[in-house]
């Protein structure tokens, strides 16, 4: 079994995400959850359906089981992060666990938060295998970077900028003078406020 559109069906979405919202400019400026997870499909580990028969119930929906399993090691012993640690610029969290087994197996199990309190409300597991956890960031910056970088015109200059959801930085570059920038905005008039200070 997989779980990406199970996933993708239980994010609820945010009010700062509906067009009349006064905040709805702040989404250019955060990553899509939904987005990632559609663009890591190949990525996404297939859960044997007698592990999500076993444990739903009671455990989720095996996906931490399984990948005890896959990496001989115990839930408690999986190292793992969340994007909210980091001020991630994405729209709803994600909470992961992870274990490196050789030099070119890494899983990660990744659920993503809906709403509310950070320590709870957060959707099933789904699995993921990379080559290593810099590949697992590599290849979610780089979906961030195709199919949720923006572009901005200020002042007859064009600047192009990177989302990462493990920094709270954006990566700016501008086409006419071909500078590099690293700053914190959250929607239009933070950017520009942060372009006059880098151009002063």
């Amino acid at each position: 079994m997989k779980f990406i559109d199970r996933i993708i069906e239980d994010i609820p979405m945010l009010d700062i995400e509906k067009t009349e919202s006064k905040y709805h400019n702040e989404c250019n400026y955060l990553a899509d959850s939904r987005v990632i997870l559609d663009n890591l499909r190949e990525y996404e580990v297939e859960i044997p359906k007698e592990y999500f028969e076993k444990y739903e119930q009671k455990f989720g929906n095996g996906v931490l089981q399984y990948m005890e399993t896959l990496t001989n090691k115990s839930e408690d012993e999986f190292y793992g992060g969340n994007t909210y640690n980091w001020c991630g610029k994405i729209l709803h969290d994600f909470d992961y666990r992870y274990w490196q087994v050789d030099r070119d197996t890494f899983y990660v199990a990744i659920q993503v938060h809906r709403v509310g309190d950070i320590r709870c409300n957060y959707t099933e597991f789904a699995l993921f295998k990379f080559g290593s956890f810099e590949e697992f960031v590599e290849v979610i910056d780089d979906i961030c970077s195709e199919k949720m970088g923006g572009d901005f015109e200020y002042n007859g200059k064009h600047y192009l900028y990177d989302i990462s959801i493990f920094c709270e930085w954006l990566r700016v570059w501008c086409v006419e003078t071909q500078q590099d920038y690293e700053f914190y905005a959250y929607d239009d008039e933070s950017f520009i406020e942060e372009i006059k200070k880098n151009e002063d």
